[in-house]
């Protein structure tokens, strides 16, 4: 039986990229639509020899704007991008479209009881957009599968009760709650619709997308109590097997904000670390929140803080060489001047703080050490914050919706950046 042309036609298309590849590993060309891999405490891209170190930033709202009706949010999406690629960043941390709030914030409503059944839909075509147009630029994602309405309004919304979200309190004071099976059982969805979606931009398998760097289990999660820390490890294990079976070429991290989270509990903290399906480590840096200092100290607390970073740093750089992964500070804040909210307000402190992580990025990057990479907290661009918290038809900033908008944000206009 004679082949078709269109399968001659497909065929000759797989051996040319085929070859296109081969080509550049002979040449030693970093293929950039290649997965991201970890290899010993470092990170490499496709074919490189050479470790992936990266500057990125957290814009939780990236496909809420290619959401919006109207051509509106897919400008700013695009504009938004393209002064992150100028400014040198490579990867972006955005949270999954998943939960009812976030898809009713995504369609510019407030009462997600108000949103039409198109809500889901629509949201997460605004993640495929999202993704073409990161690709477009070559940069790369992470996904944080966190279920939405649990950080944006803080409710329990489809969060297994083994596993709470972080917040200052509940670092102090974490909310003791039996297993939820029904809760587990909705996330376990959730994990199975995104990780089986086919991009409506690209037509190309999520789990087949080079552009996503990295899923992510929760954001800031630690168990209802040091007490429940089995049945947070037993979900924490069977989930994380689940995404990596459903993405292998794909990374996985966790989303632990450090051993803080955890009381200062270093045993559980790097069992949930050592599991296999678990790529690499990750650490928020919070000063504030952290209480290394406060909105009314932000320049005179300075020293302390360096001093309290270098050691939550070189804590977790140890155990990251010992358990022989990359480390990411995937989240790293610090307030404007004077708390301000606006844009065109100083930013000295900030610049401050930010030069001192970039400082150890640099210095591990040189060294081959395991910190690989920061993303900060968090890209506002172009955005204009709502007066108090948000509310429809406002700008996206980097504060979530239920939170006074402005606080950490970073503006187009602003100064104080990261930078290599």
């Amino acid at each position: 039986m004679h082949a078709s042309k269109e399968n001659i036609g497909r065929k000759t298309v797989a051996v040319a990229v085929r070859g296109v590849h081969l080509l550049a590993a002979v040449l030693g060309i970093v293929v950039l639509s290649s997965f991201v891999r970890v290899q010993g405490t470092q990170f490499r891209q496709g074919y490189a020899d050479t470790p992936y170190y990266y500057i990125g930033v957290n814009m939780w709202y990236g496909p809420c704007l290619a959401a919006l009706a109207g051509d509106s949010g897919c400008i700013r999406l695009c504009a938004e991008l393209d002064s992150l690629r100028v400014r040198g960043v490579t990867n972006v941390r955005v949270f999954a479209p998943i939960g009812a709030t976030l898809q009713a914030v995504c369609a510019g409503m407030e009462n997600h009881e108000a949103a039409p059944l198109m809500a889901e839909e629509k949201a997460l075509r605004g993640l495929d957009f999202f993704l073409a147009e990161m690709a477009k630029r070559q940069m790369l994602a992470v996904i944080c599968l966190q279920p939405a309405a649990a950080w944006v309004q803080g409710d329990a919304y489809h969060r297994p009760a083994a596993v709470q979200v972080a917040s200052s309190a509940a670092c102090t004071s974490p909310i003791d709650a039996l297993p939820d099976s029904a809760a587990c059982s909705a996330y376990r969805r959730t994990v199975m619709q995104l990780l089986t979606r086919t991009n409506t931009c690209t037509g190309r398998p999520y789990a087949a997308d080079s552009t996503i760097m990295a899923w992510q289990l929760f954001d800031e999660p630690h168990p209802a109590s040091l007490q429940g820390a089995s049945a947070f490890m037993e979900w924490m294990r069977e989930t994380a097997a689940l995404v990596k079976r459903l993405a292998p070429r794909q990374l996985l991290s966790v989303g632990m904000e450090g051993m803080q989270g955890l009381r200062g509990c270093e045993q559980l903290y790097a069992e949930v670390h050592m599991l296999d399906d678990v790529d690499y480590l990750t650490l928020h840096l919070w000063p504030e929140r952290q209480r290394w200092t406060s909105s009314d100290r932000l320049f005179d607390a300075l020293p302390r803080v360096y001093r309290s970073a270098d050691d939550c740093l070189a804590e977790h750089q140890r155990l990251a060489q010992q358990l022989g992964k990359p480390l990411v500070v995937e989240a790293f804040a610090y307030p404007r001047d004077h708390v301000f909210l606006s844009p065109r307000t100083e930013t000295l402190a900030r610049a401050y703080f930010f030069d001192y992580v970039m400082q150890h990025l640099r210095e591990s990057r040189a060294a081959e050490e395991p910190l690989a990479g920061v993303n900060v907290w968090g890209w506002a661009g172009f955005g204009c914050p709502a007066e108090g918290t948000w509310h429809a038809g406002a700008d996206f900033v980097a504060e979530p919706p239920a939170a006074v908008q402005g606080r950490y944000s970073i503006y187009v206009d602003d100064a104080a950046f990261p930078r290599f």
